[in-house]
C-alpha cells in the first residue's frame, strides 16, 4: 500500500467519523430544541398558573400580616394598662 492509497484510506475514515458526529450533532440540535420548546410552552405556562394560584394567598397573607401588626400594638396597650392597675389596685390595698 503506497502513500497515496493510505492517505485516501485515511480520509475515508475521517470523512466517516465526521459523518458520524454530524449525526450526533443533528440529533443533539434537535433534542435541545425539543427541551427549549419544552420550557416555553410547558414549564414557563405551568409556572404562570401556579403563580396564579398563590397570588391571592399571598394577598390573604399581606392582611393578616397586618392584622397581627395590629393586635401586637393593641395588646402591648392592654399589657400597659393592666400593669397600671395592678400597681393602682395594690396601692389601694395597702391603704
Amino acid at each position: 500500500m503506497n502513500n497515496d492509497e493510505k492517505i485516501l484510506e485515511a480520509l475515508n475514515a475521517l470523512q466517516s467519523h465526521m459523518s458520524v458526529i454530524s449525526n450526533k450533532m443533528d440529533r443533539l440540535s434537535d433534542q435541545i430544541t425539543n427541551v427549549e420548546l419544552h420550557l416555553e410552552n410547558v414549564t414557563d405556562k405551568s409556572i404562570g398558573l401556579l403563580m396564579e394560584q398563590y397570588y391571592p394567598n399571598v394577598e390573604k397573607l399581606d392582611d393578616v400580616i397586618n392584622k397581627v401588626d395590629e393586635i401586637q400594638f393593641d395588646l402591648g396597650g392592654i399589657k400597659r394598662v393592666v400593669i397600671s392597675h395592678s400597681k393602682d389596685i395594690n396601692n389601694l390595698m395597702k391603704k
